[in-house]
């Protein structure tokens, strides 16, 4: 059995809005206990050292004898592994509870560089992974930090679309940089994610919408 940061987002959203609710909380706590990152709200996270950064922990666990061990890959800091979370929290802030939302805020406030686009793996030059802006985007807005997702929209439309082609495409999405793999690429879920984030800023979708 495995449990990734990626699955957070879509699995929390569904269990709670199937009406369940309890399930979808203890999905998220778990994850939180095994990555170290459950907050405390009267201690604001050491982000500079790395302790309860979303995504410089570890980004995926596998059952073992005995508990569960870290899984080398995705790598820690891995830029999606910050999104997603982010995402998870925001969704948990609707559907379960605001603590979730506030510790999402929390971590936004002790570091800015969240509200960037990323490299695609924290403290690795080269590629960055405009995909995983979009999803913070999102994730910004439904935490109701709107100018800050409608001044990463405004990057990524500004600097990242296609040029030529279609247009409206998000390129330099980095799928698995380690692994050589769409390191510079148009990802379908970068393109997703800032079309949800465009229509929430601009008002035409509510952000617990979707």
């Amino acid at each position: 059995m495995t449990t990734r940061v990626d699955g957070l987002a879509g699995t929390v959203s569904l269990l709670a809005w199937a009406g369940r609710a309890p399930a979808a909380e203890a999905c998220l706590r778990g994850y939180l206990d095994l990555a170290s990152l459950r907050a405390d709200p009267a201690t604001p996270p050491d982000v500079t050292a790395g302790q309860a950064f979303p995504g410089t922990a570890a980004c995926a666990f596998e059952r073992v004898h005995g508990g569960w061990r870290a899984r080398p890959s995705p790598p820690p800091g891995w830029s999606r592994g910050q999104a997603w979370l982010l995402l998870a929290l925001a969704d948990a802030g609707y559907w379960l509870s605001p603590e979730f939302a506030d510790q999402a805020r929390s971590w936004l406030d002790s570091a800015p560089q969240l509200r960037t686009v990323p490299p695609a793996i924290a403290g690795h030059g080269g590629a960055v992974d405009t995909s995983a802006a979009a999803i913070t985007a999102v994730a910004l807005a439904k935490l109701g930090r709107l100018g800050a997702a409608r001044d990463l929209v405004t990057e990524l439309v500004g600097d990242h679309l296609a040029t030529s082609g279609p247009p409206g495409r998000l390129l330099r999405g980095c799928y698995d940089l380690r692994g050589g793999v769409a390191t510079e690429h148009e990802l379908v879920w970068g393109n997703y994610f800032l079309l949800l984030a465009l229509a929430v800023v601009l008002g035409i979708v509510p952000p617990s919408l979707v």
